[in-house]
C-alpha cells in the first residue's frame, strides 16, 4: 500500500538539506550550513527538487486531503527500493515526474541529498523557467528584446491566478504534467496576441475599480 503523500511530507516539513548534503531539523541548522529547507508552508505544494507547482490544486480545508489529492507529485524513494529502500516517510521524497525520471537510483543517499541540493540551487523552477521562456521566444521567433519589455508584472494573487488560467486554457497535459516548455510557448503566444493584451489590460482595469473587502487568513486543520 503506498504511504500517503500527507504521512511523507509530516516527516520532512521541518527537515533541510545542507550544503553538506546532510539532513538537519531546520531549527538545528548554523549560518554555515546554508541549508535548504525541504517544504514550504503547510499549503504550499511543489516539487521538492526543481520547486515547480501543481498545473491545478485542489481546494480542501483539511490539510491531509490537499497534499494527498495532489495529482503533481510522484513517491520517489532516496534509497532506490530495489536495493532494500523501505516505504517509509524517511526514505520517500515527493518528486514531479520529469525530477522523478532524473534522481539518483542509489544506495548513498548522501548522493540524492546532494542531486536535491544542486536543483535546488542551480537549476529550480525559477531558473529552467527563464531558460525556457528564451528559448521559446528563439524556437517561434519572437524578437526577446521585443518581449521583455511586454513582461506582466503580476502585483496580486488574482492576477497571477488569471496568468494560470490563460495558460490552462491553451496548454494540454502529459498525464498529470505540463511540460514547462509548454507553458512557456503558451506565455509567449499569450504575450504576442494583440487581443489577449488588450483583454488582460481591461480585467486588471476592471478590478483596480471595484473596491474589495480585506480577505479573512484561510486556517487549515489537519
Amino acid at each position: 500500500m503506498a504511504v500517503p503523500k500527507y504521512k511523507i511530507y509530516e516527516y520532512w516539513r521541518d527537515k533541510a538539506i545542507t550544503r553538506s548534503f546532510q539532513v538537519k531539523r531546520l531549527c538545528d541548522c548554523t549560518p554555515e550550513d546554508d541549508e535548504v529547507q525541504v517544504t514550504g508552508a503547510p499549503d504550499e505544494i511543489f516539487c521538492w527538487a526543481c520547486q515547480i507547482p501543481p498545473y491545478a490544486q485542489g481546494e480542501h480545508r483539511k490539510l491531509s486531503a490537499l497534499w494527498n489529492s495532489d495529482g503533481l507529485l510522484q513517491r520517489a524513494h532516496i534509497l532506490a527500493s530495489s536495493k532494500g529502500g523501505e516505504n517509509l516517510p524517511s526514505n520517500m521524497f515527493l518528486l514531479c515526474p520529469q525530477c522523478h525520471a532524473e534522481s539518483p537510483d542509489t544506495t548513498n543517499p548522501r548522493n540524492f541529498f546532494a542531486w536535491v541540493y544542486y536543483k535546488r540551487t542551480h537549476e529550480n523552477f525559477a531558473m529552467t523557467m527563464q531558460k525556457d521562456f528564451i528559448k521559446a521566444a528563439e524556437i517561434l521567433n519572437v524578437d526577446m528584446r521585443e518581449l521583455e519589455t511586454q513582461l506582466p508584472t503580476v502585483q496580486t494573487a488574482e492576477e497571477l491566478s488569471y496568468l494560470r488560467e490563460e495558460m490552462v486554457r491553451r496548454c494540454a497535459m502529459h498525464g498529470t504534467f505540463l511540460a514547462p516548455m509548454t507553458k512557456m510557448m503558451a506565455m509567449v503566444d499569450w504575450m504576442t496576441d494583440e487581443e489577449s493584451q488588450r483583454e488582460f489590460a481591461r480585467w486588471r482595469k476592471n478590478r483596480a475599480a471595484v473596491p474589495r473587502e480585506r480577505e479573512a487568513e484561510e486556517t487549515y486543520i489537519k
